[in-house]
């Protein structure tokens, strides 16, 4: 692979401590940790105390030329790429509980956990209900991370005009995965697979998904909607969450599992997927991490 990449890791502390890191910045190929940005008060959301999450809690990244963006619940962290120096705030409508962002052309396409909703927010301004498939007025502004969330909408990608999204559905059925057009939102599932999925990558005409409570990465055919799973990790101890590609490989991390507030170390790490062999090789472990929400390649 090739050494000037660059993964951005976003961390969760399972201690839910208010001056968790930011990100974390390593080279892809030998492991090196390349940056620490520490906690940055300016995406801390204070007001959302007792609202079901930690009121810092950064999770979703996207990138453009000049700037990486971290979304931290109703806050959007602009970053100098080069620099990784703090940049100020974006202002767009989010809710608590933000997972994944996309930063497409002028738009930021939001994954808006708990409206059930993709907002398309920027030079357009739209809401895409996730649990009707239909463009909706602003939602109303939840008081609980949980209250509303029934379909948990948590992961976006862009493919041939296309937004693609990953359905968790809080693991009562399998987790779906589809689409809508960027112009006509025309939209469609494509396929009900694994359990409790994170992360959509779409790479020559097939989709990658991780299931993280079954330990596989998901491949399904956007020809014929045909999935395949491919296990990856032992369940029990991995949390597989966080995906990206480099390379023509899917790049994806796997994080500790815990339980009663007990967590098996050292089990942290980014590893790559070939789609042409279905093989897997462990690029490096993260021995300063528990939990990794989110990975982005620069």
């Amino acid at each position: 692979m090739n050494q000037s990449r660059q993964v951005i890791v976003v961390p969760d502390d399972h201690r839910h401590r208010k001056d968790n890191y930011t990100f974390l910045v390593y080279d892809l190929e030998d492991g090196s940790l390349i940056h620490e940005s520490l906690y940055n008060k300016e995406l801390n959301c204070e007001e959302l105390i007792g609202q079901g999450r930690p009121t810092f809690r950064p999770f979703g990244i996207a990138s453009d030329d000049e700037y990486l963006y971290i979304a931290s619940h109703k806050k959007l962290g602009k970053y100098n790429k080069e620099t990784f120096e703090f940049c100020g705030l974006v202002d767009i409508p989010m809710y608590i509980n933000t997972h994944q962002v996309l930063k497409s052309d002028e738009d930021f396409y939001v994954a808006h956990t708990a409206v059930n909703a993709i907002g398309i927010h920027g030079k357009t301004n739209a809401y895409f209900d996730v649990s009707t498939f239909q463009c909706v007025e602003q939602p109303q502004e939840p008081n609980h991370a949980e209250k509303h969330d029934v379909i948990h909408i948590n992961s976006v990608t862009e493919y041939d005009g296309k937004i693609y999204f990953c359905l968790h559905n809080l693991g009562i059925v399998p987790s779906q995965f589809g689409y809508f057009d960027k112009v006509t939102y025309e939209s469609k599932i494509i396929a009900s697979v694994g359990y409790c999925c994170h992360d959509v990558q779409v790479l020559n005409n097939t989709l990658y998904a991780l299931s993280s409570e079954t330990g596989e990465i998901i491949e399904i055919d956007l020809s014929t909607g045909q999935p395949t799973a491919y296990k990856v990790a032992n369940p029990k101890l991995t949390f597989l969450r966080g995906m990206d590609m480099s390379d023509g490989k899917i790049i994806f991390c796997g994080s500790n599992r815990y339980s009663d507030g007990i967590i098996p170390m050292n089990n942290c790490f980014i590893s790559s997927f070939d789609p042409l062999t279905k093989t897997t090789k462990r690029q490096f472990t993260m021995n300063n991490v528990d939990i990794v929400v989110c990975i982005k390649i620069i």
